[in-house]
């Protein structure tokens, strides 16, 4: 085995045929270089990526029938380390990668939450929860997480968010969705009164703290970052019923509609400087916007806040 080791650069390969079954992919894998040379002999019947010397693989899984006849499997799933030593045991039946801040996420059975590990494989303390979301890129600092189980996370306000860093809840479940465009800029949803299609829009840093407070509670549902200029693209959204012949969203009280965006321009005040009346708007970063409104095109500069 080559011991020259730089996990960023390693890729896993497999010496068999790849088969995909639900959301597992089979073969039998093992590591190569950035050189091509084979520095883990192919033996796994599936792996993760290399994160903190450490790699999730699949030993092998083994199938159960379920009191009614179903079959189902477990995979049996632990960490090797650049040397193909194991260093946290073959006991769980998913494991991801390790981010940059040394936590995974790992689950033992169908019938157990899912919770973290630090790298020792020692599990952190209140992390065990009904639903922990499966992103896992290196860089993500937090995670997503619910209170309720797998089945019912989407159906309203229960997503929290874990600081893998501090290794604290940094958001209670009670936002609807987040996307993490950098540690100190995170979009949170929140449904409105229709239901999840009816959401709105701000932000939070790492703290929980709220940004952009003149944003908040203006009924935006879609909010940009305010530009070097102080103004930020926003938008409403305007709920039609749908005709029977078109596809649209459902409510929560069940009406079928379709949803339209007007986007406008808000000042640091919250009040709009460019009408919500258009179908786009495009920040041309000289501090005016391009408006556009079905065919006609028009660039606004609105005054400097």
């Amino acid at each position: 085995m080559n011991n020259a080791y730089d996990e960023d650069e390693w890729e896993c390969f497999s010496s068999t045929e790849i088969k995909t079954e639900i959301d597992e992919v089979f073969g039998t894998f093992g590591f190569k270089d950035k050189d091509g040379n084979v520095v883990i002999e192919p033996q796994y019947l599936s792996c993760g990526e290399f994160h903190c010397g450490l790699c999730p693989v699949a030993l092998g899984r083994t199938w159960y029938k379920t009191p009614d006849g179903k079959r189902y499997y477990e995979m049996h799933w632990g960490y090797i380390d650049k040397y193909g030593k194991v260093v946290i045991p073959f006991k769980y039946r998913e494991a991801f990668n390790f981010n940059k801040y040394g936590v995974a996420v790992v689950e033992d059975e169908y019938t157990e939450y899912p919770y973290m590990i630090d790298a020792n494989g020692k599990e952190i303390p209140n992390t065990k929860y009904p639903y922990i979301s499966q992103y896992y890129e290196y860089n993500d600092r937090f995670i997503k997480f619910s209170d309720v189980d797998d089945d019912h996370a989407n159906d309203g306000d229960c997503y929290g968010l874990y600081d893998t860093k501090i290794r604290e809840v940094m958001y209670p479940p009670t936002a609807s969705e987040f996307i993490e465009w950098d540690e100190d800029l995170i979009l949170v949803y929140e449904s409105g009164k229709l239901g999840d299609v009816d959401f709105h829009q701000h932000y939070i840093n790492s703290k929980g703290e709220v940004l952009f407070p003149w944003l908040v509670n203006k009924g935006y549902a879609i909010v940009k970052p305010p530009n070097e200029y102080g103004f930020a693209i926003i938008s409403f959204f305007e709920f039609i019923e749908a005709p029977e012949a078109l596809s649209g969203y459902y409510t929560d009280d069940g009406k079928r509609c379709i949803r339209k965006e007007k986007y406008g321009v808000a000042g640091t005040d919250g009040e709009l400087v460019i009408p919500a009346e258009y179908d786009k708007i495009k920040d041309l970063k000289d501090g005016s916007f391009e408006c556009v409104k079905g065919e006609e095109r028009t660039t606004i500069k609105p005054a400097r806040a």
